[in-house]
């Protein structure tokens, strides 16, 4: 596929989020095109597992900007693990992803003393996740009960102004009231490490964790 692509942000309007990709480009920012495909594998007789691999390119900067030239590469593999097990009497589901983004090099200024300053600008993230569906129970309730367990992360760069290391874990129940509306629950545990930019460009640093109950009601048309 070819799209607009991204842009990058230059800390004028947002002076903490400095060499940060965009991805709300609904008009080109430049005479670019950003490319990408995906392939994906069966490697089971059953189709029960697949693999990906991701790839994506682009040059996000305006045309008369100093940035023209930076090159952004973002990478992926996914993997997804559907099958009924007997032993267990249900559904597992497995399910996971790995994504690293990697912008070349660039000057940005520090909006405190409007210093020059640089950095590695590579960011990774990843969410390993865990379901089971007990489909072969006896009581026609609990075949719609979907137990579920996620633990994710995301790592931006190091010396960035929104520089942070978080993760997320959360554990939910899911009922399934038909094969397309489910309604969803779970808790969720935020944890961050360090560097959240704030709004004023500057960081927080220390860890801080916040904790979050959710519902969701989901219909698929």
């Amino acid at each position: 596929y070819a799209i607009n692509g991204p842009g990058i942000k230059d800390g004028k309007d947002e002076p903490g989020e400095a060499g940060m990709l965009s991805f709300e480009n609904a008009i080109d920012n430049n005479n670019n095109k950003a490319v990408g495909s995906r392939v994906g594998m069966l490697p089971l007789s059953n189709s029960s597992l697949e693999i990906g691999f991701s790839g994506y390119y682009a040059k996000p900067g305006n045309e008369q900007s100093p940035y023209k030239n930076v090159t952004a590469s973002l990478a992926a593999v996914d993997l997804s693990y559907v099958k009924l097990i007997s032993p267990v009497k249900g559904i597992i589901d497995i399910k996971g992803q790995y994504n690293i983004s990697n912008v070349s090099n660039a000057i940005y200024f520090n909006p405190e003393d409007t210093t020059p300053y640089t950095f590695i600008n590579s960011s990774s993230a990843y969410y390993a996740q865990l379901a089971y569906r007990p489909a072969m129970a006896g009581n026609d309730a609990l075949k719609n009960i979907e137990i579920v367990s996620r633990y994710s992360a995301y790592n931006t760069p190091e010396g960035a102004l929104w520089e942070s290391i978080q993760s997320q874990l959360s554990v939910g129940v899911n009922y399934w009231f038909t094969w397309r509306t489910v309604l969803k629950t779970s808790l969720l545990q935020t944890t961050i490490e360090k560097g959240n930019a704030n709004a004023n460009g500057g960081h927080s640093h220390g860890g801080t964790t916040g904790n979050m109950f959710l519902v969701h009601l989901a219909v698929g048309l």
